[in-house]
């Protein structure tokens, strides 16, 4: 199953540079939807769904899985946006560790 596609290999428009995560983000945020819906094989095993509480990304979403995956837990981590395991480290070490054992 492909979960990401492949960004293009092309400059970013205007002084952005190569690797710059608005122009990443962007980037990723056409590609969602093109890429197949995931949830059908998370169906049938434990998921964690891990949301930063100042994520850019639709609030929806996170929810939305926790709704239809039955072995979701959906863990809301404050002072976060998307890129949850730098910003707030331990919180995301705490919610993974947790949800393993």
């Amino acid at each position: 199953m492909r979960l990401h596609g492949r960004l293009p290999d092309v400059e970013p428009p205007g002084d952005l540079r190569v690797g710059d995560g608005a122009y990443a983000s962007q980037r990723t945020s056409a590609d969602q939807l093109k890429v197949p819906d995931p949830r059908p094989a998370l169906r049938r095993v434990p998921v964690l769904v891990l949301r930063g509480d100042c994520d850019h990304k639709n609030p929806g979403i996170a929810r939305e899985y926790a709704d239809v995956l039955p072995e979701a837990t959906l863990v809301t981590v404050p002072d976060a946006g998307h890129l949850i395991d730098t910003e707030q480290p331990e919180a995301y070490r705490r919610g993974v560790t947790r949800f393993l054992s």
